[in-house]
This record gives structure tokens, sequence and C-alpha cells, in this order.
């Protein structure tokens, strides 16, 4: 944590800008590769981030299946400079029953490798004052 160098761009993504980011990391998902942005695309703009994320779900339309919540400690939002939690997709065809040996053709980069744990509840939760 803390490792990251925010990129310079405070600004929002226009319509275009934002279009552009998502096919770009559309295809990296697709085709199995990383992409680096270019910097006139990278922004820190919170809005404009989720917006990305959120039509990037609606543009690769892979079967959901709930979500995942990043940088869920303010020690982890704080060192990366984030405003706050990072909302994600979990997608039904990344959920693997245990025991899983996975190979390496799913994974695009080992650098950041995390797994997650998900649980199914059998009840909503209701929502509380706290």
């Amino acid at each position: 944590p803390g490792k990251a160098i925010p990129c310079r761009r405070t600004t929002p993504l226009d319509a275009e800008e934002s279009a552009q980011v998502v096919e770009l990391i559309a295809r990296g998902r697709e085709d199995r590769h990383s992409v680096v942005l270019p910097e006139a695309l990278q922004t820190r703009d919170w809005e404009s981030v989720t917006k990305v994320a959120l039509d990037l779900d609606q543009r690769l339309g892979w079967d959901p299946l709930g979500w995942k919540i990043g940088a869920a400690s303010n020690e982890i939002r704080e060192s990366e400079g984030l405003p706050g939690a990072a909302p994600g997709r979990i997608y039904r065809s990344t959920v693997f029953t245990s025991p899983a040996r996975l190979g390496p053709e799913l994974f695009i980069n080992y650098r950041n490798v995390e797994c997650e744990f998900a649980f199914r509840l059998a009840h909503d939760l209701l929502p509380r004052d706290e």
C-alpha cells in the first residue's frame, strides 16, 4: 500500500474520453493482456472512475454474480489517496468452488494477484442505524 503514483489530472473525463477508457480496458480483459492508459486519459476524478467501472460492466456483458469492496480499510484508502471504498464486480466465470486449481491462462498480471472470499447469505441484511 502507498506505492501508487497518483496521476496529475483531477478533472473529470468527458464522454468521449470515458468511452475510450472503457474500450481500452474491455479489450485488455477480453484479449487477456494488461493495459496502460495514456496519460491524457488518466484522472483522479472519483466520479469518472466510478462511471468507467459501471460502463465497463455494461460493455463486457459478462454474467454478474455479485460485488466486492476494495480499499475497505481507512489505512489502504489513505495510503492510496482514495476518497472511499472501491466497488468491483464479481463475475460468475471468475468464481470457483474449493478446492480449485487455476491455470496461468486465467491471470493477466501476477503482480497484483488477490483472492476474494465470497459468501452467499440465506437472508437479506436489514438496514440498521449504525
